[in-house]
């Protein structure tokens, strides 16, 4: 090979690679402008469902501390005013706010609270609160859910609402261990199932003791005389034979 020729193939082989690198360049630069803007999106995204979270874990603290509450731990509000920068909350108090629930809160079972003695034998506990743990979680529930917006306008509120529905449909559903709507419902059949059976068995002996006492009372005048009348005669033949009886002697017989 010349030396021209060689020359020449140098030359051509660093002109192509000079335009290759340029176009090369100009794609990662473009790949990397949107690789950053997915970037962003993503940590965006994931910024506003971290705090829509917060938000949604929020109202459920919230509402627990409103609702949850007995006589040893009062309701929980802001340590206010002012309510914007506070950070710390305090005992309520009838003064300053309104209780949920005014009824019986009492220790004991609930279904104790009102028994019922339907048998001889058998006795029925149907007794209910209104801040028992099923029923509370599922009022507390409806309440944050009511308590929160969502606007159109708000590029969250699709996150928020997300985040808080998860939370809500957790809680109405019922967690381990936790008592829920269902187990109340379930309680109270049980008692109404026992109460019909025992209703069935006293209208049952009712039948029975009616007709002993149809029996009874409800005979005829004209059958009642006509078995008088026929025990009298059988008297009257039973007297008769017995007083032959008593006159009879040896010289009868010779």
């Amino acid at each position: 090979m010349s030396r021209k020729a060689a020359r020449a193939r140098s030359k051509a082989a660093e002109s192509v690679p000079r335009s290759s690198s340029s176009r090369f360049t100009s794609v990662m630069n473009v790949k990397s402008a949107a690789n950053a803007r997915g970037a962003f999106k993503s940590s965006n995204n994931a910024s506003r469902n971290v705090c829509s979270a917060r938000v949604a874990a929020s109202a459920m603290a919230a509402g627990n501390d409103f609702f949850n509450f007995d006589a040893a731990n009062p309701p929980q509000r802001v340590d206010g005013p002012p309510f914007d920068t506070a950070t710390a909350l305090v005992d309520a108090t009838p003064d300053n706010t309104v209780t949920w629930y005014t009824g019986d809160a009492g220790t004991d079972a609930t279904r104790s609270t009102a028994v019922a003695r339907v048998d001889q034998s058998l006795t029925l506990s149907y007794g209910l609160r209104a801040n028992e743990e099923g029923l509370r979680i599922a009022t507390q529930s409806i309440a944050v859910f009511a308590a929160m917006t969502f606007s159109n306008t708000d590029p969250d509120a699709d996150a928020r609402y997300a985040a808080l529905r998860q939370r809500l449909t957790g809680a109405l559903n019922g967690m381990p261990g936790k008592q829920k709507v269902s187990d109340v419902s379930a309680d109270v059949a049980a008692v109404h199932t026992a109460l019909s059976a025992a209703k069935d068995r006293h209208q049952q002996s009712q039948n029975i003791l009616q007709q002993l006492l149809q029996q009874t009372e409800g005979v005829s005048t004209e059958e009642v005389a006509a078995k008088i009348l026929a025990l009298q005669t059988n008297l009257q033949a039973t007297l008769q034979t017995s007083a032959m009886l008593l006159r009879t002697n040896l010289l009868q017989y010779l």
